[in-house]
């Protein structure tokens, strides 16, 4: 006959039940280590444990508000990257540039773009995005399509990813219902130049 003692192998749930009945004092070690043949060395072990990885509960939290940082960062150079392809585009026949009052329409240097080219700038009333239903419908897709579907390296790399995306698959590829499903550049082919105003 062996003297050896079997080692058990408990579940994270099992652990986290009898660290919670220790924390709350409905048991002390001993009793929890009578009832559950445990040594109460161990019931200390599991709550130390415990205890120190407590705060990977709430990274989450963090990588919530990274998610949020990164998007609106995205959203800004999204915004600056339409622009500089507009203003590529059209040049001179851009005059009227409506947005929301996001970030990226608001800040100096995206300002400061459109008044070097002279285009006068429209915003929509604050929390009424509705006043801007193509540009909010546009973002949507390209977090939808696009930014939600993609893993990025770093800021650089989103950058260039989300710019091929907008000149490849969203401007040549996509097709738009409200274009009477065209794509934007067979849509523009077709417009004589003299509307693009």
């Amino acid at each position: 006959m062996s003297l050896t003692r079997r080692r058990h192998s408990f579940s994270p749930e099992f652990k986290t039940q009898r660290v919670l009945e220790l924390r709350s004092g409905s048991s002390t070690p001993a009793e929890l280590s009578i009832k559950h043949e445990l040594s109460a060395q161990l019931l200390l072990q599991w709550r130390q444990t415990f205890l120190q990885k407590a705060s990977i509960v709430f990274e989450s939290d963090i990588n919530h508000n990274m998610e949020t940082d990164r998007m609106a960062q995205l959203e800004q150079t999204l915004g600056k990257h339409t622009l500089e392809n507009e203003i590529l585009k059209k040049g001179s026949l851009l005059s009227i540039h409506h947005s929301d009052q996001g970030i990226q329409y608001a800040s100096n240097a995206y300002v400061e773009r459109l008044m070097k080219q002279r285009v006068t700038i429209s915003m929509a009333s604050a929390g009424c995005p509705e006043g801007n239903g193509y540009a909010e419908r546009l973002m949507r897709t390209i977090k939808e399509e696009h930014v939600s579907l993609t893993e990025y390296e770093n800021f650089a790399d989103s950058k260039g990813r989300i710019a091929h995306f907008f000149e490849d698959a969203y401007q040549f590829k996509r097709i738009h219902s409200s274009l009477g499903f065209l794509t934007p550049s067979e849509f523009e082919a077709q417009c004589p130049k003299d509307n693009i105003n």
